[in-house]
Formats: C-alpha cells, sequence, structure tokens
C-alpha cells in the first residue's frame, strides 16, 4: 500500500491535479503507519514490536527509503 502509494506520486509529477491527490492519498498511508507503530511502541507488547520491528527491518527500511526519495510538491512539503 506504502510502495504503490508512492509510485503513484513519482508518476504523477507532472500532473497538476493528479499529483495534489496522490500527495494527500500517500500522506494518509504515511499517517496511519505513523499511529499505528506508535501505538505499538506505547504499547511495549514486545511480540508485536518483533513482528513489526525486529528480524530484517524491512518495513522500517522500506519507509525511510520512501521517505528518503520523496519529492513533495510546495504546497505539501509545510503538511506534518
Amino acid at each position: 500500500l506504502l510502495g504503490a502509494a508512492f509510485r503513484r506520486v513519482e508518476a504523477s509529477q507532472d500532473g497538476k491535479v493528479k499529483l495534489p491527490a496522490a500527495e494527500l492519498d500517500l500522506l494518509k498511508v504515511l499517517e496511519q503507519a505513523r499511529d499505528v507503530m506508535t501505538r505499538v511502541l506505547v504499547s511495549g507488547d514486545r511480540e508485536i514490536l518483533k513482528e513489526l520491528f525486529g528480524g530484517s527491518c524491512t518495513r522500517t527500511g522500506q519507509i525511510r527509503a520512501i521517505l528518503d526519495a520523496l519529492r513533495l510538491s510546495s504546497d505539501r512539503a509545510k503538511d506534518q
């Protein structure tokens, strides 16, 4: 879901209508991911922590790679 939303933003860079919609969709997915990670960290449930963040850290690495590569329009770059 996150990867697909990121690819949609990348594919819409020249679209004046599609880009803002794609960016908002991606930001919603990132918001949901942030909320899940925060809830898990606050819960302290070691099994869920290991499942989400342990092992190869693939999920964390994917999120980090997307955040590093993400280019938002000036309208969205200020969003928090």
